[in-house]
């Protein structure tokens, strides 16, 4: 199985336990639970990953985290994407808590990148659109905003 979907896979069923209140803790939490439901797929996980990625699965799965991010920490997200679909087969937006009003628009401008939000006990995961949806309300985010 390719790397992109074990670890969209792994995401997609993962439950966080805990409400983090850092990135750090978000961060730390995701790694150790990747390095214990991937160990025998022979896929490295690094926190320190190419390009400065938060989490990188292989070389072929880079994983960017958020917490609660800001209107400017979307924009800033912007460059850190452009920079991350160059250098990886597959790139996750990872995000924990609320978003900004923004997070649609980001959703819509990276129709390649994969989105998902996690909140305490749950998440929602964002298939790569084909085509904008600009004028609508990304259907794994209505009810959100």
């Amino acid at each position: 199985m390719h790397a992109s979907k074990l670890v969209l896979d792994r995401l997609e069923a993962w439950e966080p336990e805990t409400r983090f209140q850092k990135e750090s803790t978000f961060h730390d939490s995701m790694a150790e639970y990747l390095k214990r439901t991937l160990p025998s797929t022979g896929y490295q996980i690094k926190t320190e990953g190419k390009l400065q990625i938060d989490i990188a699965v292989g070389n072929q799965v880079g994983i960017e985290l958020k917490h609660s991010p800001s209107a400017n920490e979307i924009d800033r997200l912007n460059g850190q994407i452009d920079r991350y679909i160059s250098g990886f087969d597959t790139v996750i937006v990872a995000v924990f808590g609320d978003v900004h009003s923004r997070w649609e628009h980001m959703i819509d401008s990276y129709p390649s990148v994969h989105f998902m939000q996690f909140w305490k006990g749950g998440n929602s995961y964002s298939e790569p659109a084909q085509k904008s949806r600009s004028s609508q309300t990304h259907p794994a985010f209505e009810g959100w905003m």
